[in-house]
């Protein structure tokens, strides 16, 4: 079954597709005797071609360049961002923070775990796209363990993306479940990960700093 996010590459090339063939009726209509020629015929393809390449470029980079057009080509799907975690493992919080690049091939992830004191834990960069699966999306990480001796393994984090109530909105949470491979942590499960966007910070650092800030305003339990 074709995933979602091939339908939507799919209609993009169907929209500049119909856009050539409508420039090329127009044009045939203008220059009428231009296709009765066998040179006609092979400038008229040549030119298509070059038109088709040509809107295939300038969408692609509009679309890439601009965070509205970003939206309305991913929808619900839209996750680009800052984003912060949460999970409890074994009684103990983890939290860490996540970069979501997004342009219209897919998503990016670099990350960092972080320990009490907001020091690095793990750092994870995404080496897969972001795949459709049974009503959900996973994307595989490298992680490099800080904690274990910078020890290199790899996770594959299913994200649960919640929809907004209008199309116009984006999601503001998701919540997930990390599976670990390899290392001393291998078959580790991290349920029940949340996520949240930040949207007023624009660096891993600021959500960080925004993060350390929240937590020294928070009340100590009595």
């Amino acid at each position: 079954m074709e995933s979602d996010i091939s339908k939507r590459r799919d209609r993009l090339n169907t929209i500049i597709l119909m856009t050539v063939v409508l420039i090329a009726i127009e044009v045939t209509k203008q220059l009428p005797h231009l296709l009765q020629t066998a040179p006609g015929v092979i400038v008229a393809l040549a030119t298509s071609k070059g038109i088709y390449e040509l809107l295939i470029t300038s969408m692609t980079a509009a679309i890439n360049n601009s965070n509205v057009f970003l939206r309305a080509f991913w929808g619900t799907l839209y996750i680009k961002g800052f984003w912060s975690y949460e999970y409890t493992l074994d009684g103990k919080l983890y939290r860490g923070v996540w970069e979501i690049q997004q342009d219209i091939n897919g998503i990016k992830v670099v990350g960092n775990g972080l320990d009490d004191d907001f020091r690095l834990r793990t750092i994870v960069r995404s080496v897969s796209p972001l795949i459709e699966e049974a009503g959900g999306y996973f994307v595989i990480n490298s992680r490099n363990e800080m904690a274990q001796g910078n020890q290199k393994v790899f996770s594959k984090t299913t994200l649960l993306i919640s929809k907004p109530k209008h199309f116009w909105q984006r999601s503001l949470a998701m919540r997930a479940i990390t599976e670990v491979y390899g290392g001393t942590s291998d078959k580790q499960v991290h349920p029940n990960v949340i996520f949240r966007l930040h949207t007023n910070v624009d660096s891993i650092e600021e959500l960080i700093d925004e993060m350390k800030s929240a937590q020294q305003l928070t009340p100590s339990p009595t």
